[in-house]
């Protein structure tokens, strides 16, 4: 499947603060907009939004997904993403993270693309897998929210 990619419109973050995964999953939720905004999460900043962040449309136009890019000053730039919880498992994710590392290495030519994962995430960690990333390291991360055991994966083509 062919994504296109476009700016991430604070109706659209919106729109992904309310997506809601099952399960384990429900740790890459979203706070809802207005808690978010109170806490000035960087989805909030137009700024912030309409330099790091990405809509993700499918073919026929309807946003699916979204990614931010960071990081790109020290060489390497990190990839955080997230598909529309009702189209996980449903074998788009290959062509997705494809979309996103291609715009991501267009956008920055001379960085290396990463992204961590949480180590439960088996299907994530096969699907990037498949499009290049590598584990390069396993690590423990703490945030005010909560903490978790991480993959470190690095885009090795």
């Amino acid at each position: 499947m062919e994504f296109s990619i476009g700016e991430l419109t604070e109706e659209r973050a919106k729109q992904l603060c309310a997506w809601r995964y099952p399960g384990e999953y429900a740790v890459y939720d979203f706070l809802p907009w207005d808690i978010a905004m109170r806490q000035k999460w960087s989805i909030t900043d137009p700024i912030v939004r309409e330099s790091d962040f990405r809509s993700v449309f499918d073919e026929k136009g309807n946003f699916i997904g979204f990614f931010r890019m960071s990081g790109s000053e020290s060489g390497r730039v990190e990839i955080g993403l997230g598909l529309k919880p009702e189209l996980c498992g449903l074998g788009l994710g290959k062509d997705f993270v494809k979309a996103v590392t291609r715009y991501a290495l267009a956008r920055h030519p001379d960085c290396l693309p990463y992204m961590e994962v949480r180590t439960f995430n088996l299907r994530a960690v096969k699907c990037y897998k498949s499009c290049g990333y590598i584990v390069v390291l396993r690590h423990n991360k703490i945030f005010p929210w909560g903490g978790g055991e991480f993959f470190l994966m690095e885009y090795h083509p």
